[in-house]
């Protein structure tokens, strides 16, 4: 008994080929299209990551305005005070200025009076030894 083994044509092999290679070619797009995928989660999950950042230090941001805006409520009050407190003293310096001034021109008025007062005693005196030596 004799067997018969058939070799395909060329154009068979070709299109086994072809269909073989068609086969790879398409697991070969499966891949490239899980793998286009998986980059698009990791950036859709990147994308949430980043947003998520962005509001927290958005919230920082916003936090510090807040600080910054009482901080500065505080100092301008502060400043107000600190003001009122110097017109307070300006005037109390000015009342004692003029309060030792006033005294100042009392001390002289009292010298001056001293001054005389001593200058009439003397010259009470002199009298009163004159009288007594004419008598």
């Amino acid at each position: 008994k004799a067997s018969l083994v058939v070799q395909p044509s060329e154009k068979e092999h070709q299109h086994s080929a072809t269909i073989k290679a068609g086969g790879t070619s398409r697991q070969k797009l499966y891949e490239l299209d899980d793998e286009i995928q998986l980059l698009r989660k990791r950036m859709t999950d990147s994308k949430a990551e980043h947003d998520a950042k962005i509001k927290i230090l958005k919230d920082d941001v916003e936090g510090c305005r807040g600080k910054l805006k009482n901080a500065t409520e505080r100092c301008n009050k502060v400043t107000e005070t600190l003001a009122d407190q110097t017109t307070v003293i300006s005037a109390e310096k000015r009342e004692l200025r003029e309060k030792i001034s006033k005294e100042k021109a009392r001390q002289t008025s009292c010298r001056g009076e001293i001054q005389r007062y001593k200058e009439n005693r003397k010259v009470a005196d002199a009298s009163a030894m004159i009288d007594g030596l004419e008598s």
